[in-house]
């Protein structure tokens, strides 16, 4: 019986033994749930509750280490946001500078567009722009170069010649006279403004020339007078451009083709001067239109004159 009471009271002592070892780890896990909590709080940042939340999910201070985490969430929301609408601000301004900057549309603009925002969202179009315009200017200076190496000024309708002084007065010049020169730079369409133009080539019947195409961009001429052409195929193509046309001077021109010639695409024409073109007929229209009141077509291969030029 001894020997049975004493079995019985040391199962007893390890049960009480096994109780002591929970209590005791129990101890120590909310011993270092506290560290944790604490350690935490010190960082005070949403990594630092979610460390403590990955350790100690049930642990005594989950639910406000929760309530920390969703306060966290919701500042970097708010943030965010903010950082989003000072963006949206940002880019409206960056929208409107560029679209000022587009409508004055020059170099310094640009650059200037690019020292505020090196970083915009227009950065590569303002580059490509830039070297866009560099190369405009380029080949407008050459342009302009050629044309007054090339080009004479028609002083006061008088054939008094001289130099342009600067740019500006070659750009708004309205009367050109060009002689003996075998080219005429294709450049010549910059003359915006040009009512007069008088081209003479030189005299050279080996030497073949042509009517620059180009000359039909200068839709203002009134005045209009080529010589000595070898090649004058394109003109009869290029004459209808001029509406305002009321003189057109032609003389000694090979090839041109003024069958396909029409007075009527020239309503303001009012002399007509066709001497030695190698002409051997006559459009019968021509002599039908209502504001020609002078035309010269001696020198010509003519067979013979269409009735409608007695009433001129």
């Amino acid at each position: 019986m001894i020997v049975n009471k004493n079995y019985n009271e040391l199962l007893d002592s390890f049960g009480s033994y096994g109780e002591y070892q929970d209590k005791f780890i129990a101890l120590d896990r909310d011993k270092n749930d506290h560290k944790a909590w604490g350690k935490a709080k010190q960082l005070n940042s949403k990594n630092s509750y979610h460390t403590y939340l990955k350790n100690y999910y049930n642990g005594h201070y989950s639910n406000e280490a929760k309530v920390k985490v969703d306060e966290f969430i919701h500042l970097e929301k708010k943030k965010q946001l903010e950082e989003k609408k000072l963006k949206d601000i940002e880019r409206a301004k960056e929208q409107k500078a560029w679209e000022l900057v587009l409508n004055k549309n020059n170099k310094e603009d640009y650059e200037n567009y690019l020292k505020f925002y090196p970083t915009g969202i227009h950065k590569q179009q303002a580059k490509i722009n830039i070297n866009k315009i560099i190369k405009e200017e380029k080949q407008k200076f050459n342009d302009y170069n050629i044309l007054l190496k090339y080009s004479n000024i028609l002083v006061n309708n008088e054939f008094m010649l001289r130099k342009a002084n600067n740019l500006d007065e070659l750009k708004n010049t309205t009367n050109i006279y060009y002689k003996n020169s075998f080219s005429i730079p294709k450049a010549i369409d910059k003359f915006t403004k040009l009512k007069r133009l008088s081209i003479k080539y030189p005299f050279e019947g080996k030497v073949r020339v042509e009517v620059p195409l180009s000359i039909g961009k200068l839709i203002h001429l009134e005045e209009l007078a080529i010589s000595n052409c070898t090649s004058s195929v394109g003109l009869s193509i290029i004459l209808p451009n001029f509406k305002k046309l009321k003189h057109l001077f032609l003389s000694h021109l090979s090839n041109f083709e003024f069958d396909n010639f029409s007075a009527r695409l020239l309503p303001n024409l009012k002399s007509l001067n066709l001497t030695a073109c190698d002409l051997y007929g006559l459009p019968v229209e021509i002599g039908a239109s209502i504001k020609l009141e002078r035309v010269d077509i001696s020198n010509n291969n003519l067979i013979e004159i269409p009735d409608a030029f007695k009433y001129l």
